[in-house]
């Protein structure tokens, strides 16, 4: 999620939902009245259906396996929104209320200069007025842990470490994925990374090129296309070990199998762009800014690792 957002963008919960990251078209079917349970609290089917509805009618018909795709990427994204505000209730100190009041009026403002109001906000995300403010709670709460947490050591070493994103350096990556949904076991995860690994070899052997791949297996919404994602900078276009990895590589080299928690993937670089060298001491609070949205996503990792997850998802 991305701290950065202008306030009058803020959606359900901790992270923004939007139709790009879900997909065209909401399940057919509705939901249990519990989807998931995690740490205890549950996540209801009302809140998916929410969410899903949030994205529009499809204009067209959808496979059953698209439809379930969308409802477990919209599952997956609850999930982390549950875990961070469990995470910030637990470890945080207390906002008052006057700061809270102070900020929903900042956002106010802003959505005026938009013609929109409060209420049609809600409206429009489906909330309650107390649902964002309740957000913007723990969106103040996240932002004291952070600063406490991020010394300016950390942020130097942020830059170096990440030097290519903040100097403008692009790759052209094609993308193979095959999805790992929630509650996966070891053994059905480990035979989808074989898998991959088989398809890797076979193209390398030249059996069959990347695209045509990509178009057979891969089950992101690039797949039709090749696989093709066009150029992407080093940081928030993939999951970290996916960028990591594709500016390691030279044009026409294929990453070797990576699992991530989303799924099993290979990344070919088509094409590297260099960009034009940054100055540290010109943008260190942009950089800060980076740091601490990184911070969130790592604090985010460890929470999946150790929390008690069960979905109850077809």
């Amino acid at each position: 999620m991305n701290w950065k957002t202008n306030l009058a963008t803020l959606c359900v919960g901790l992270t923004i939902l939007t139709s790009s990251s879900l997909g065209q078209a909401p399940p057919a079917k509705k939901f249990p009245a519990t989807v998931a349970n995690i740490n205890g609290e549950q996540i209801s089917g009302a809140e998916l259906e929410s969410i899903i509805k949030q994205m529009g009618p499809s204009p067209v018909q959808v496979p059953e396996n698209t439809r379930k795709q969308i409802a477990r990427d919209a599952m997956a994204m609850l999930i982390d929104d549950l875990l961070m505000q469990q995470f910030i209730r637990q470890n945080t100190a207390a906002i008052p209320e006057q700061a809270v009041d102070q900020k929903m009026a900042e956002l106010a403002a802003e959505l005026k200069k938009q013609g929109k109001t409060i209420q049609s906000l809600c409206t429009e995300t489906q909330q309650t007025e107390a649902q964002l403010k309740r957000t913007m709670r723990l969106k103040l709460q996240w932002g004291n842990y952070a600063a406490a947490k991020i010394k300016d050591e950390n942020v130097h070493n942020y830059y170096l470490h990440n030097k290519d994103f903040f100097d403008g350096t692009m790759v052209g990556v094609s993308l193979i994925i095959m999805r790992i949904p929630p509650g996966m076991s070891p053994s059905e995860t480990a035979k989808l990374k074989a898998k991959m690994q088989d398809i890797r070899n076979q193209l390398l052997m030249s059996k069959m090129d990347f695209a045509s791949a990509a178009k057979a297996y891969s089950q992101d919404a690039s797949g039709p296309m090749g696989g093709n994602l066009g150029l992407i900078p080093r940081k928030y276009a993939l999951e970290e070990p996916l960028a990591s990895a594709a500016f390691k590589l030279a044009p026409g080299q294929i990453s070797d199998v990576i699992e991530t928690e989303m799924g099993i993937h290979l990344i070919r670089v088509n094409e590297r762009k260099d960009g034009k060298l940054s100055d540290f001491t010109k943008i260190k609070d942009d950089v800060r800014d980076f740091c601490s949205e990184e911070f969130f996503q790592d604090t985010l990792t460890r929470q999946r690792k150790t929390a008690r997850i069960e979905v109850f998802l077809p």
